[in-house]
């Protein structure tokens, strides 16, 4: 197979995913979604195996991880900024739906920031690191 039947199956597959997600909020099924894209995922492995062709080199890598390192940056500035406002309005109301929202972003920054020193120290011990 080569890049551009790999790359219109895979296009295919969003879409097909696409599709299971809007059939799962009319019929109300969220196992639908679920089921949908673990075939999708693993179809795209199967498929990505077969293909002839260079799918990923050094510069699609750098590229990936640059903007991995640059959306962890952002939403790590976004995320605490904004929950930070959303509790400070709705702090005098005991039971604010902002205050809620804005706490949940609040510890989902906490989530991330937790999630992405473990993965730096995993990875850090792997590649040779101390």
């Amino acid at each position: 197979m080569n890049i551009k039947t790999y790359k219109n199956l895979r296009i295919a597959i969003i879409v097909a995913i696409g599709i299971a997600v809007v059939l799962s909020i009319v019929f109300n099924n969220v196992c639908a979604v679920l089921v949908a894209v673990a075939v999708a995922l693993i179809v795209l492995a199967v498929i990505q195996r077969r293909v002839k062709d260079v799918v990923k080199d050094e510069r699609t890598e750098t590229i990936g991880n640059k903007a991995a390192r640059l959306t962890v940056v952002l939403i790590g500035i976004g995320m605490p900024i904004t929950g930070a406002v959303l509790v400070a309005i709705g702090w005098d109301t005991p039971a604010s739906k902002l205050r809620a929202a804005g706490d949940g972003l609040l510890y989902a920054t906490c989530a991330l920031l937790v999630v992405n020193l473990l993965a730096y120290t995993y990875y850090n011990r792997k590649l040779g690191g101390k």
